[in-house]
């Protein structure tokens, strides 16, 4: 089965654009999260069960630049960042303990606490 995996990609200037990728397999998910973040991908956990968040772990001590938007988005969230968010911030739905793709509604949702908190 094809899916595609939708994500919300969140830089460090504060842009935000959503991203499609086909994806068929777990592994081909977690191969677009690390393209989008130019790492290894580190879940951060939020309070909201539909929604998965990843950052590049060490970015901030690799130094790449501090991300105040995609911080204040996690946080909002109910997120709780082991350590500063820098470099971008990858936001996609979850189903279950997997990624998946998010849906339109939750894209739009995520969108307006972007734009909120920017």
């Amino acid at each position: 089965m094809t899916d595609t995996f939708t994500f919300l990609r969140i830089t460090a200037d504060g842009d935000r654009r959503p991203h499609h990728r086909t994806a068929r397999t777990g592994s081909e998910r977690v191969q677009a999260l690390r393209i989008a973040l130019g790492g290894e991908p580190l879940h951060i956990a939020v309070t909201d069960r539909h929604l998965s968040v990843w950052c590049a772990p060490r970015a901030y001590l690799a130094g790449r630049a501090h991300n105040p938007v995609a911080t204040a988005v996690v946080t909002h969230l109910g997120g709780r960042p082991p350590e500063p968010l820098a470099g971008p911030v990858v936001i996609a739905g979850r189903r279950g303990a997997d990624s998946a793709g998010l849906t339109r509604a939750q894209l739009s949702a995520v969108l307006q606490i972007v734009d909120a908190l920017r």
